[in-house]
């Protein structure tokens, strides 16, 4: 299914939903090593299993590491 704007552009199904990505702004010690702050992954999981808290006046979500599908990198 493609969704149009108003402006008359048509959007991909996978450009619809909000893919779970972020940067990563703090680990803890039994997190594999492969992964640093500053990182930007994009995770998978549902609701129950992460916490969402605020830290610095933005959202935030505290996770396991197996949560996390890959890490995206700049080409």
């Amino acid at each position: 299914i493609e969704k149009e704007t108003e402006t008359g552009i048509l959007l991909a199904p996978s450009q619809i939903t909000l893919i779970p990505r972020g940067h990563i702004i703090a680990v803890g010690s039994e997190v594999s090593d492969e992964i640093k702050i500053g990182d930007f992954v994009e995770f998978v999981g549902h609701d129950k299993e992460h916490r969402t808290y605020i830290n610095e006046g933005e959202p935030c979500f505290m996770m396991h590491d197996h949560l996390i599908a890959c890490k995206i990198e700049d080409v």
